[in-house]
């Protein structure tokens, strides 16, 4: 797959969408090109609707450690 991205443009996909009791809907994701920033505007490219990206975690094991921003090449977590 080809993909153009315009400058700075971020790309992630996203492979599973659990319900976290205390956190409420959790989205797994591997960020693929460029950065993304907790509370940036996004376009979930399935529905073509806007989506704001709420708190953002790095996962090791059970354990979730909160972070600003997720680099390309990473997988991490953010709440919706």
């Amino acid at each position: 797959m080809t993909i153009s991205l315009k400058d700075n443009e971020a790309v992630a996909f996203v492979f599973k969408t659990i319900n976290e009791p205390h956190i409420g809907e959790l989205s797994f994701v591997k960020v693929m090109a460029g950065t993304l920033k907790a509370g940036e505007d996004v376009v979930n490219t399935n529905t073509d609707e806007p989506q704001r990206l709420g708190q953002m975690f790095i996962l090791n094991g059970k354990n979730r450690d909160k972070v600003e921003q997720l680099n390309a090449g990473e997988i991490g977590a953010w709440s919706s």
